[in-house]
C-alpha cells in the first residue's frame, strides 16, 4: 500500500477528531491533557482491533479481502460525510468528562477507526505502525482542538467538517480502481 493510502485515512479521521475536540473546547471542558491521552489510547486500540479482525477476515475472504477493505474505507467516508453532529453536541452538554463518561466518549469517537483498521487488516498492513500513527494522530488533533478550539472554529466552518469523509471516499475509490 502506498504511503498516501496509509496516511490519508489517518489524517481524514484526524480531522474528525479535531472537529470533535473543537466542539468540546467550545463547551469549556477541563482536563485537556487527560482527555487527549484517553482519546489517543482509544483511537490507537480501535484500529488495532479492526486490523486484527481484518487479518482474520482476510483468511476467510481470500482474494475478495482487498475489495471489502476498499468498500469499508468508502463506507467510513460516507458515514463521516453524512454524520450528524449529535455526537459532539451530546459531549458538549457534559462539560466535565471524567471517569466512565470520558471512557464512553473516547470509545464513541473511535468507532470509525475500527472500520478503517479493518480495511488496514484486509490490506495486510503492520499492526505496530497502525497503532502508533493512529495514537499520535489522535493525541495531536485532540490536543490542538481542545487548546485552540475557540480560534479554530471560525476557520474550519461546516463544509470543512466533511473534508475527512470526502478524502476517505476518494481513497476507497482509488483502492477499487487499482484492483482492476
Amino acid at each position: 500500500m502506498d504511503v498516501l493510502k496509509w496516511i490519508a485515512p489517518i489524517l481524514a479521521l484526524g480531522l474528525d477528531t479535531l472537529f470533535m475536540a473543537v466542539g468540546l473546547s467550545l463547551s469549556g471542558v477541563q482536563g485537556r491533557v487527560k482527555i487527549a491521552l484517553v482519546f489517543a489510547l482509544a483511537e490507537a486500540l480501535m484500529p488495532a482491533l479492526g486490523l486484527l479482525l481484518g487479518r482474520t477476515a482476510l483468511s476467510w475472504l481470500g482474494t475478495y479481502g482487498p475489495w471489502v477493505g476498499a468498500l469499508a474505507v468508502i463506507g467510513v467516508g460516507v458515514y463521516l460525510l453524512f454524520e450528524d453532529d449529535d455526537e459532539v453536541e451530546g459531549l458538549q452538554k457534559k462539560a466535565r468528562l471524567t471517569g466512565w463518561a470520558l471512557l464512553f466518549a473516547a470509545l464513541l469517537i473511535s468507532v470509525d477507526e475500527l472500520a478503517v483498521g479493518l480495511s488496514f487488516g484486509l490490506a495486510g498492513l503492520p499492526l505496530g505502525w497502525t497503532v502508533l500513527l493512529f495514537g499520535l494522530q489522535a493525541l495531536l488533533f485532540t490536543w490542538l482542538g481542545l487548546t485552540f478550539g475557540k480560534r479554530l472554529q471560525p476557520l474550519l466552518g461546516e463544509a470543512a467538517e466533511k473534508l475527512g469523509g470526502i478524502v476517505l471516499i476518494l481513497l476507497g475509490l482509488w483502492m477499487v480502481w487499482e484492483l482492476f
